[in-house]
């Protein structure tokens, strides 16, 4: 395979940064899997990050800013063959994404970065190191780079720089804090080279930088590459003391010369607590959209992204929205065609790059200190999910429903864990509400990697009973309080509203669970009695509107699960 994408060697592309003293974007198989779409493991795809990229990609090189790229269109036996077959398989799956992308004239090589261990003749790359240290050669350096990167520690990389300090960032989705690193740098890099050592965010700091008249270079893997190269390393050796390239787990690190390393630190960009993902479906909802948002906005805990997927609301909620991210940073809206709350989940969880994912109905609201307790709670017990009960309000009436309450009749506050398959025995009980507690994914606070793979049904209504229980399944701990914490809205016009028990009661979805749970070895008995439960309202219903011939075809279900439960 061929592509037209013109890509100068690693030694003209040196030359022209020493020439020119000019920024440095580079590109990789990583950006591009963003570009596409797709997460990498160590940053979460977000569609601003994605949109930065394609339009550094397009940029055409200056004396200001050389974009560079992978040089592997042509000439691949340059590599080693374990290199050759990843990039061959790579491009083979991209190759429209390189050509649609890849618009510019000219790139530098991107593997300024990677001078030694790809290589199959490692002859040059003694070059290759002497041009990347004239770089920094007698300059102020500020390195900016993950937590565990450590780069330069342990061996003499910028020993001929005149001096090094760092801004030290998340090491996970260092995006997400783009903002404050953009700013901290500006603030420390009067004066210095910033050397950028920052996955996918890197690039679009460089590009940032480069338009303040600050020089950056995204130099990427260049601290492994060099411990590789003094070391004579045949393959590429995990570092003990500090991030390697290529690992994507960073355990067992044995951190040293810990002195000369927080002397060099200037600011470090990392929370103390988490972010907490919200996400708010939003359609049609101006009575009472504010009220829900206000509740969010002044949670104790703070560190939020607030996602409102706004479904194509036909009246004043869209606006809202956007007015609320106007005065709020943490608010980030999406507007869409109107597809239903499971397709705006979807949309939602697309663009989540908090640790935590919390859902709140547009229509319901949160005490102050609602996601404060849940965080501390899930912490505390070490658990996947922290869930809480609820009051409801019954919108037609303006009264408060109650399920938890301070003494007598066995509703005493309480803290429980449960694991999945206690916590599946809860979904039929009725006292303290805790059926609904079960089902419904709102008001609860979830590790976010239990999303991975969950895609809610679009073309259903109550699509909450189709899903939120796979959730739990990836659960080895749920923690629960027997505390109201959240407030839902009852209201006439919703889809569990409605009268057709088709919508209210879906029996496809017990379906599913009986035919999984029973796979995994659980007790579905109580699941049973729920299938022939909803069963008889379906046939009423049935009945009452003339469907024949769906009432005939329970009528045989009933008869084949007769049969086989004798």
């Amino acid at each position: 395979m061929t592509l037209d994408i013109n890509v100068i060697d690693i030694q003209a592309s040196l030359d022209y940064i020493l020439e020119n003293h000019c920024s440095v974007a580079r590109f990789g198989d990583g950006e591009m899997d963003i570009i596409a779409g797709h997460s990498i493991p160590y940053q979460a795809y977000h569609p601003d990050l994605a949109q930065a990229l394609k339009e550094i990609l397009a940029t055409e090189s200056s004396p200001e800013l050389l974009v560079c790229h992978v040089d592997v269109f042509e000439h691949l036996e340059r590599y080693a063959s374990f290199s050759q077959d990843f990039w061959k398989v790579h491009l083979e799956h991209n190759e429209d994404l390189y050509r649609k992308t890849a618009t510019a004239s000219w790139y530098g090589s991107s593997f300024i970065s990677r001078p030694y261990m790809d290589l199959a003749d490692q002859s040059q790359a003694g070059v290759s190191f002497k041009k990347i240290r004239q770089l920094w050669q007698d300059k102020d350096i500020l390195i900016v780079e993950g937590d565990t990167s450590r780069s330069g520690i342990g061996n003499d990389l910028f020993d001929n720089s005149s001096s090094v300090s760092r801004v030290i960032c998340p090491s996970k989705n260092a995006y997400s804090r783009y903002d404050l690193i953009l700013e901290t740098v500006k603030k420390h890099a009067n004066g210095k080279l910033v050397l950028l050592m920052l996955g996918p965010t890197a690039k679009v700091l460089a590009r940032d930088l480069s338009q303040e008249g600050i020089q950056a270079i995204d130099i990427g893997h260049i601290d492994s590459e060099y411990e590789w190269f003094k070391m004579g390393a045949t393959t590429k050796v995990k570092l003990v003391n500090k991030h390697t390239a290529e690992f994507n787990f960073d355990d067992n690190i044995l951190f040293d010369n810990e002195e000369a390393f927080e002397e060099q630190m200037v600011a470090r960009i990392i929370d103390d607590r988490e972010k907490v993902s919200v996400i708010v479906p939003v359609y049609n909802s101006q009575d009472y959209l504010e009220n829900c948002l206000d509740s969010i906005a002044r949670q104790s805990y703070k560190n939020l992204e607030i996602i409102l997927v706004n479904d194509g609301s036909t009246d004043r909620s869209g606006q809202i929205c956007e007015e609320y991210k106007a005065r709020d940073k943490r608010f980030k809206v999406h507007h869409k065609k109107n597809g239903g709350v499971g397709s705006s989940r979807n949309v939602a969880l697309n663009l989540v790059t908090g640790d935590y994912i919390l859902f709140v109905d547009n229509d319901d609201w949160l005490n102050d200190d609602h996601i404060e307790r849940l965080h501390r709670h899930l912490k505390a017990e070490n658990a996947d999910i922290a869930a809480a009960n609820f009051t409801q309000f019954i919108d037609e009436k303006q009264t408060f429903i109650f399920h938890i309450y301070q003494s007598g009749g066995g509703g005493e506050n309480f803290d429980k864990n449960y694991t999945a398959k206690e916590w599946f025995a809860m979904q039929y009980q009725g006292e303290r509400c805790m059926s609904q507690v079960f089902t419904v994914p709102w008001g609860k606070l979830y590790k976010a990697s239990l999303y991975d793979g969950i895609v809610y049904p679009e073309d259903r209504p109550v699509e909450d009973d189709f899903t939120t229980w796979k959730v739990y399944l990836m659960a080895d701990k749920i923690a629960y309080m027997n505390e109201s914490l959240y407030v839902h809205r009852k209201r006439k016009a919703s889809v569990t509203g409605e009268v057709n028990p088709i919508y209210t009661y879906p029996l496809l979805s017990v379906a599913e669970r009986i035919t999984t749970l029973t796979l995994l070895g659980f007790d579905v008995s109580e699941e049973i009695r729920a299938y022939h439960y909803r069963m008889g309202l379906h046939k009423e219903w049935l009945l009452q509107v003339g469907d024949i011939k769906g009432y005939k075809d329970l009528l045989l279900q009933e008869k084949w699960l007769a049969h086989y439960q004798k």
